[in-house]
């Protein structure tokens, strides 16, 4: 089967990994994997060397508009689609979705999108238009929890909901743990990841466990990175907050954290969160409205706190911090949960929607 996928670049993130993952494993089969992307930025992520690579944005000269872009972006699928001519196409991420959908109507080759994000949330005007209509053109919608297949009811009836898979292996050694507390994201999303919150709750326990570090891992502008580093100097934590940048190797820095909290406003199905549980971290989490409810059972493989709940998020961090016990009790049913989002798991359910696809 020959197959051709779309994102816009892997240069880190969470659907990034979750595209290198998906198209190493079926790259490892007799799939002819296709993979157009920015291959100009370097990726952050291996791919097998049998991958075919396009470059989805060629140099160009001049200083075009935003719609001179859009246009040229449109062309570039269209080419890029006509001359690997794949069975199937697979597209990651809403806007990159509606410009795929957009540039191969009338090429009869089934497309499947992929969200990355709840659907259950505010949305622009536009991002309405991208998720609820012109998703629509696509053969199937992949979503990442079934809390959304739930709320979209008989919106977008092509909905399949398939989870993200575990970009490496669980880990079930035994490592020394640092006295950290780790999180994990984007600088340039800080509000979507709740790191200004986290660095408030920060501010008000840092002073009684003088041992311990919070360590926040991503990349971002300096102006995003100043004002959540003014944010510390204003919550006296400037010196008990570590800025640690993009790591690739997110597995090793997991596998040395004591406690991952993931303090986001909203996701979809945080790949991290997954991660930090494979790697036999103690796990809180805010309840958001979708994703972390389908992976950590409360009080059992992680702590689930009262979305935006700050002061139960302070005391589940409190309570992680003076009982290493819970936290090692965790870590083991953590580790026995997140099985099912293995990749040969989650790859198999793909394949059975190729399947479908091609059938129709």
């Amino acid at each position: 089967m020959r197959l051709l996928f779309f994102i816009s670049s892997l240069n880190g993130g969470g659907a990034e990994r979750v595209m290198a993952t998906l198209c190493n494993q079926l790259a490892t089969s007799n799939d002819e994997i296709h993979l157009a992307t920015d291959t100009k930025i370097p990726f952050a992520y291996k791919l097998e060397s049998c991958i075919n690579l396009h470059d989805l944005y060629p140099s160009e000269e001049g200083s075009p508009t935003p719609l001179q872009n859009r246009i040229k972006i449109l062309k570039r699928i269209q080419k890029i689609s006509k001359e690997v001519h794949p069975d199937i196409i697979i597209s990651f991420m809403y806007e990159m979705n509606s410009f795929v959908l957009i540039a191969t109507l009338g090429m009869k080759i089934p497309v499947i999108a992929s969200e990355h994000n709840t659907l259950h949330r505010r949305h622009t005007f536009s991002e309405y238009i991208m998720r609820f209509w012109i998703s629509r053109l696509a053969r199937k919608l992949i979503i990442l929890t079934h809390h959304d297949y739930d709320f979209l009811g008989t919106k977008l009836p092509s909905k399949v909901v398939i989870h993200n898979p575990l970009s490496f292996p669980i880990y079930n050694g035994q490592t020394s743990r640092k006295k950290n507390i780790l999180a994990v994201g984007s600088l340039d999303r800080w509000k979507h990841k709740g790191f200004d919150n986290l660095i408030r709750v920060w501010g008000k326990i840092a002073a009684n466990y003088p041992e311990w570090t919070l360590e926040i891992a991503g990349k971002g502008s300096q102006n995003n990175f100043d004002y959540l580093f003014e944010l510390c100097v204003k919550n006296n934590v400037e010196t008990r907050i570590n800025f640690i940048g993009f790591q690739p190797n997110i597995d090793r820095v997991l596998r040395e954290t004591s406690i991952f909290v993931l303090s986001s406003r909203f996701e979809g199905l945080p790949m991290v969160l997954i991660e930090a549980m494979s790697q036999g971290c103690g796990c809180i989490s805010f309840d958001c409205i979708s994703g972390p409810r389908e992976i950590i059972v409360n009080d059992e493989s992680g702590l689930l706190v009262e979305n935006q709940n700050l002061k139960e998020l302070e005391n589940a961090i409190i309570r992680l911090i003076n009982d290493e016990q819970l936290r090692l009790e965790l870590s083991a049913k953590a580790l026995k949960h997140v099985k099912k989002f293995l990749p040969d798991n989650i790859v198999r359910q793909w394949r059975e929607i190729f399947k479908e696809v091609i059938k129709k």
